[in-house]
C-alpha cells in the first residue's frame, strides 16, 4: 500500500469515527427529548416544572452540540412546547398544588 493510500485510509477511518461519535450524540439527544416528552405529558405537576424540563433538554443539547441552539429551537422546542400546551391548556391546567 502506498503512503497516499495509507493516508487516505487513515482519513476515512477518522471521518468514520467522527460520524459514529456524532450519531451517538444525536441518539442521546433524541432519547432525552423522548423522556422529556413523556415527563411533560404525564409526570410534571406545574407549568414551571415543565418549562424547567424543556430548558434542561436545551442545556443538555447545547452541551453535546454547542452550535445546536438553532436546531433545538426549530426541531425540539416545538415538539416539547406542543405537549406542554396540550397538558396545561385551560381545561387541563394544573395549579401549584397539583389540582386541575
Amino acid at each position: 500500500m502506498s503512503d497516499l493510500q495509507e493516508e487516505e485510509s487513515g482519513e476515512n477511518l477518522e471521518k468514520r469515527d467522527e460520524i459514529r461519535e456524532e450519531t451517538g450524540r444525536i441518539r442521546k439527544v433524541q432519547r432525552v427529548v423522548a423522556i422529556a416528552q413523556q415527563m411533560i405529558a404525564t409526570q410534571v405537576q406545574t407549568k414551571g416544572e415543565a418549562l424547567a424540563v424543556i430548558e434542561g433538554v436545551k442545556k443538555y443539547t447545547l452541551n453535546l452540540f454547542p452550535d445546536g441552539g438553532e436546531t433545538f429551537e426549530l426541531i425540539y422546542r416545538p415538539r416539547l412546547q406542543r405537549i406542554y400546551e396540550e397538558r396545561f391548556s385551560r381545561g387541563n391546567a394544573v395549579d401549584r398544588n397539583g389540582e386541575r
